[in-house]
């Protein structure tokens, strides 16, 4: 309860089949979206790890180093993926479209 409590303060709840949790923070955001080749992730201090899943909730791929906090995104084929970002001692999701 109290996690959800948190959880409740931390994200707005979106209703979508991902169930994904956006950041309140209007300064966090994935640019641009829809995206093709790289994605920029702005609003955070130190991100630690990004992972991608599909839209079906399977692991593809996890990222650990950046320039710029840029991502290539350019191995992905078109679709709806979920990307989580560990970033600032918690963990963010983010719908992204790759186009």
């Amino acid at each position: 309860k109290q996690m959800k409590k948190h959880l409740k303060k931390l994200y707005k709840i979106k209703g979508n089949n991902l169930n994904i949790f956006e950041p309140k923070h209007k300064n966090v955001k994935i640019t641009p979206n829809p995206a093709s080749d790289f994605v920029q992730i702005d609003g955070f201090e130190h991100i630690k790890k990004v992972s991608i899943y599909d839209a079906q909730g399977r692991f593809l791929k996890s990222i650990e180093r950046f320039n710029d906090n840029k991502i290539n995104i350019k191995d992905l084929l078109t679709g709806v993926y979920l990307i989580q970002i560990e970033a600032d001692k918690l963990s963010y999701s983010f719908k992204m479209i790759k186009k």
